[in-house]
């Protein structure tokens, strides 16, 4: 393995581990669910469905960090990140107002299924859009390149320039 290629591991893992860190914090906190657990537990309040150990996203900054890292590492993305990342290139709209649509949405959604919110809730849907992106700045992450961005379909694009 390449020097190049077990940084990226190193910061897959890292990304990752902080965003379980986010996640536990946020459950633990006490004031009130993510959009997404909102979702989730919407689900569990019409269907048989537990809600389990889902695992979602919590905790502003350690989620913003673990995002731009895991992304960051070039290994791929998962689906709500890869959401986020498809939307941001095809409308050319910045990472924070995207992730913001997509968690207020998420939201609603959970919210009219029955989930429980709280002021936390609130502050996660509309506080990690802005905190992912400053976390690529900061962690200097280029977004993907894009087949209709710049010539021969690459950018150095970081997110919100």
């Amino acid at each position: 393995m390449t020097h190049r290629g077990a940084l990226a591991w190193a910061r897959l893992f890292a990304g990752l581990w902080l965003f379980a860190a986010g996640v536990v914090l946020g459950l633990r906190s006490g004031l009130g669910l993510s959009p997404w657990d909102v979702l989730h537990d919407g689900i569990r309040q019409v269907t048989p469905l537990s809600f389990g150990a889902a695992t979602v996203l919590v905790g502003v900054v350690l989620v913003a960090l673990g995002s731009a890292l895991y992304i960051g590492a070039g290994l791929g993305s998962g689906p709500r990140d890869s959401l986020m990342l498809a939307i941001s290139a095809r409308t050319r709209a910045r990472v924070d107002i995207v992730r913001a649509l997509i968690e207020a949405g998420v939201l609603a959604v959970g919210w009219l299924l029955g989930g429980a919110a709280g002021v936390g809730t609130i502050l996660f849907a509309f506080g990690i859009g802005p905190a992912v992106e400053l976390a690529f700045r900061l962690l200097r992450v280029e977004l993907p390149a894009t087949e209709d961005r710049g010539a021969g379909g690459r950018e150095r694009a970081c997110a919100g320039s």
